[in-house]
């Protein structure tokens, strides 16, 4: 990840509001059986994409908690590694795909709420320090929310509206 555009903490939250707009826009376009459908991608449905956006943004939390107590970041599950990042979704997939529907909104709203409390209550230097937390690599931690919110939403709109068109 680099930087192209600066960025401050307030345009950072109005991105990720903007872009939790459009997908909620797009999501209330979908019926319940489109939010079942499969495929969207490979085997997974709507709701599969909304566990695993939750999963990441769940995740992502976590790595800024641990790095606040000053403990160092795990490995991401037993048995992979960072440069299997299929093989990660595919295991979180497989956790979560039988959750209900009801269970995985539910989440995906909570996990939302959370990433974007985080992103408000974090100082505007720790957004845009590329030096301040190290498991970045040298990235800013405000590049982590966009990749967490607007952009992983946007990876995953045209899946969707190709899906919403079948039903």
């Amino acid at each position: 990840m680099s930087a192209v555009v600066p960025m401050s903490k307030s345009r950072l939250i109005e991105e990720m509001k903007a872009g939790r707009a459009s997908f909620e826009l797009l999501l209330a376009s979908l019926t319940a059986e489109a939010y079942l459908r499969i495929p969207v991608t490979g085997e997974w449905s709507v709701k599969d994409i909304l566990a695993h956006i939750e999963t990441w943004d769940r995740r992502f939390l976590g790595w800024i908690e641990v790095d606040e107590r000053g403990e160092e970041l795990p490995d991401p599950k037993p048995g992979l590694i960072w440069d299997d990042l299929g093989g990660i979704n595919q295991q979180s997939f497989e956790q979560n795909k039988q959750r209900s529907l009801a269970d995985v909104r539910a989440g995906y709203a909570e996990s939302y709420r959370l990433l974007l409390a985080k992103a408000e209550s974090l100082p505007e230097e720790n957004l845009l320090d590329p030096k301040r937390y190290a498991w970045t690599n040298g990235d800013p931690l405000w590049q982590y929310f966009a990749a967490n919110s607007y952009g992983h939403y946007g990876e995953h709109i045209e899946q969707i509206r190709r899906t919403a068109e079948l039903v």
